[in-house]
């Protein structure tokens, strides 16, 4: 039996050149190691530094954390896990916030949005607030005509939210029920237009990125047009094989980032199940 697995990659910004419009230069593919599997890559400068935020999965555990790993001068880092609250974590989205850097990492399965802040970026973050009490995916924070929203996936319908105090307001559903609306990483400006990254799941989590031409975007309206796509196979990079997939895409000044999915034999894990089962089993009899 064969598992799904994802690995990051990156590269060097060409110009002001993007996915769109730049598919020759190639990917580097950050190696995973033999416990965790790394997806949905987000950046962050600071101090002249790159930093690259990860889900890290846990492959013994059965759910992520976030890391970390620095990109500078062509080289990386070793990953460090700076975020572990119990229950599964990923898609670690962060910016600027009222003089802050805040992060709000995917927590479905606490059934929260909460809202993180760095007391010592980048290895200690501090949980402010829960925004929301829901079951939501990849909520991605931007600014449209000076005003702040969020916009998130629940139900398999694209979920939009004004971001105001730090308080989440008047959500809606904005999309509709297509398999091609889920949040794939921060909007960006290609050629005067407001592009927003999209997962096309319609043959499978994570088989492509769309993007999309944010158009409108106010407290009663919500308007966008694809624009283009980029399927895994487009892709040049150093990854061994063809990937199966694609979800996630972020750049800084600097850099851009991907994630890549492929299949594959997991023996460890078949050894090691049984092993982790007991364990599990009898860690919750001793918390009872």
């Amino acid at each position: 039996m064969k598992f799904e697995y994802w690995t990051v990659a990156y590269r060097k910004r060409n110009g002001e050149k993007d996915i769109i419009n730049n598919l020759s230069d190639e990917f580097h593919v950050i190696r995973n190691n033999w416990r965790y599997w790394y997806a949905d890559p987000h950046l962050y400068t600071f101090e002249g530094k790159t930093y690259l935020f990860a889900e890290a999965y846990d492959r013994l555990k059965r759910r992520g954390v976030i890391s970390y790993c620095v990109l500078q001068n062509q080289a990386v880092s070793k990953w460090k896990k700076v975020l572990d609250t119990g229950s599964h974590l990923s898609y670690p989205h962060i910016f600027d916030l009222d003089g802050d850097i805040v992060m709000i990492p995917e927590s479905y399965s606490a059934e929260e949005i909460s809202l993180y802040k760095a007391v010592q970026f980048p290895d200690k973050w501090e949980k402010k607030q829960v925004l929301a009490t829901c079951v939501a995916v990849d909520s991605t924070v931007f600014c449209y005509n000076n005003t702040r929203w969020l916009l998130n996936q629940q139900d398999d319908r694209l979920t939009l939210y004004r971001f105001e105090s730090r308080k989440l307001l008047n959500a809606r559903a904005v999309g509709a029920q297509d398999m091609m609306n889920r949040p794939a990483g921060h909007l960006f400006w290609h050629n005067n237009k407001l592009l927003r990254p999209a997962q096309d799941c319609r043959e499978g989590y994570g088989s492509a990125l769309l993007f999309y031409d944010v158009r409108c975007v106010s407290d009663d309206s919500y308007l966008e047009e694809l624009y283009g796509f980029v399927r895994p196979e487009d892709i040049k990079s150093d990854f061994k094989g063809t990937p199966k997939g694609m979800h996630t895409y972020n750049m800084s000044s600097d850099y851009e980032v991907i994630d890549l999915k492929c299949y594959k034999s997991d023996v460890w894990f078949y050894l090691m199940r049984p092993f982790w089962f007991i364990v599990r089993r009898i860690k919750r009899l001793i918390n009872r």
